[in-house]
């Protein structure tokens, strides 16, 4: 479900809110802080550095390849200090929009039309969040470590994580 969001948004911003949410785990208040000197191209990927929206906190999310190519089709010679994000309201004569940051309530509104989109039938329960904790449930249920997801997603407490690792109403041990 998650993926065909993703695939199915044909406008390159909304693609990369959707692409960078889910892929990071981000909280919706962290993505529209994001700058672009905060994504950091590396020879494997893309680091994020996060400011977290809980306590102040700096982690360092690392991305694929693919994540890099997502974001950089929005850089087009944006300086650092700019929201990755922006609204459409102007764009400068070097190329970039130059708006405000995106606020929450547009990030809910482009994740709610996504969902939709995709044939989600609870779509209008579908949120920033809901594709953070499908980042969380995802990487356990392919064995990534608890650590690593902890980290990543900015939890204080791996106790708030471990419940990511609850038992799905279709799993059973036998």
């Amino acid at each position: 479900t998650v993926l065909k969001m993703i695939l199915l948004e044909q406008d390159p911003r909304n693609h990369a809110i959707l692409h960078t949410l889910y892929a990071a785990g981000l909280r919706v208040s962290e993505l529209c802080d994001l700058r672009w000197r905060h994504v950091i191209h590396r020879a494997d990927g893309v680091q994020l550095d996060i400011m977290s929206g809980k306590g102040d906190k700096q982690r360092h999310v690392l991305l694929g390849e693919s994540s890099w190519i997502v974001l950089s089709v929005l850089r087009e010679g944006a300086p650092d200090d700019l929201f990755v994000f922006q609204s459409r309201q102007e764009v400068s004569r070097e190329g970039y929009y130059k708006g405000t940051r995106l606020d929450a309530t547009t990030i809910f509104r482009i994740v709610r039309e996504a969902a939709k989109k995709a044939g989600v039938t609870n779509w209008k329960d579908v949120s920033p969040h809901w594709l953070r904790h499908c980042h969380g449930s995802h990487a356990i249920d392919r064995q990534a470590p608890l650590t690593v997801v902890r980290d990543t997603l900015g939890h204080s407490n791996i106790s708030v994580t471990n419940e990511y690792a609850k038992a799905r109403p279709d799993q059973s041990s036998s």
